[in-house]
């Protein structure tokens, strides 16, 4: 008698492994719509983030006699406008990718879609989504390793070493696709596991993973060193640093790609079609994070500022308020009015 496979096994042949021929490594469609679905949530959260990083800029970097802005305000707005332009077309890509196998003409109408169209898609899908990932990428690493330089006091020998895997990183990258780019007869996610071009991603994915960690390691520790000498000579201070603040928006904000590179390296040591999806948020989540740290770290200084504000307001209160004598009252007692309008009382000094 026979009996419909279990839920285990259903999801067993969802994974492929070694042994499988080259045609199981081809991504059924289900991974391609739950990427563009991640996708569309992720870009919409960046396009959320977009204009308020932009306003935040414009206000922080503004200078109000000369009218013009400062030179790291123009870059940070091209760098942010340049992972917004990259986001757009990693989001049309996705949709027209995750469609084009059901508006293909080659399919006819009760069967399913050939392999050799399936195979393209996902070659393609998998081939824009590296490529716009490798670019933001290298875009966000090479402004951490400027914001290491002006946080260590423009010192060289602290960035030798983000240098040093930012060339390591895309030489590893440069030799993965020069070895997965043979072969036009299997697809490119066979290719990614065979083992001769398996081991490169993987060491190509812990490299990058490593850059991120030790760009992220040398920022907090100089921006915690900082806030601990702070505290140490200003007691005085209530209110956290704003390098606190800083520290603790860098490691939320850089720690989620992180955690999204760790997820790839998982998925292609698993050999799983979830890299389709994963591979496939990692440019998103780049533009998120560099402009979470701009709105997170503009919100604190522009609250800073407003209390700075509000105290000084209210010094300016104390010492503009002037006691008024009045006639009809006893001189040893005075009514005083303050700048708000209110009556208050001093008592009397004997």
């Amino acid at each position: 008698m026979l009996t419909a496979p279990g839920p285990l096994a259903r999801s067993a042949t969802l994974l492929p492994s070694p042994r499988q021929p080259m045609s199981a490594y081809i991504p059924p469609h289900r991974y391609q719509l739950l990427s563009a679905l991640v996708g569309t949530l992720l870009f919409g959260c960046f396009a959320t983030l977009y204009p308020i990083s932009l306003w935040m800029l414009v206000y922080k970097h503004r200078l109000s006699r000369r009218g013009r802005y400062t030179k790291i305000g123009i870059w940070l707005f091209a760098i942010v406008t340049i992972l917004f332009l990259l986001a757009i077309a990693h989001f049309v890509l996705l949709i027209c990718l995750a469609f084009a196998p059901f508006t293909s003409d080659s399919a006819v109408v009760g069967e399913s879609v050939p392999s050799e169209s399936r195979s393209a898609t996902a070659d393609l899908a998998i081939t824009m989504s590296a490529l716009l990932a490798t670019v933001c990428h290298f875009i966000g690493s090479a402004f951490m390793t400027y914001r290491v330089f002006i946080v260590w006091g423009r010192r060289r020998v602290s960035i030798t070493l983000p240098i040093m895997l930012l060339l390591t990183t895309f030489a590893g990258i440069t030799i993965t696709a020069a070895n997965t780019s043979d072969g036009d007869e299997v697809g490119l996610m066979a290719r990614m596991f065979e083992s001769n071009a398996f081991p490169l991603v993987i060491s190509t994915l812990a490299l990058t993973l490593l850059t991120n960690i030790t760009l992220l390691v040398l920022l907090l520790g100089r921006l915690v060193c900082h806030g601990r000498m702070l505290r140490q000579y200003r007691v005085n201070v209530d209110a956290p640093a704003i390098h606190w603040k800083v520290a603790r928006t860098v490691l939320r904000s850089e720690g989620l790609y992180c955690a999204a590179i760790i997820a790839n390296l998982v998925a292609f040591s698993a050999r799983s079609y979830v890299v389709v999806v994963t591979l496939n948020i990692l440019p998103q989540l780049g533009g998120i994070s560099f402009t979470l740290i701009i709105t997170h770290t503009g919100f604190s200084e522009i609250m800073a500022q407003l209390g700075k504000d509000d105290a000084a307001e209210r010094g300016s209160r104390l010492r503009w308020a002037a006691p008024v004598v009045d006639a009809t009252q006893s001189c040893d007692r005075l009514t005083p009015f303050d700048s708000s309008g209110e009556l208050s009382s001093f008592p009397r000094v004997s």
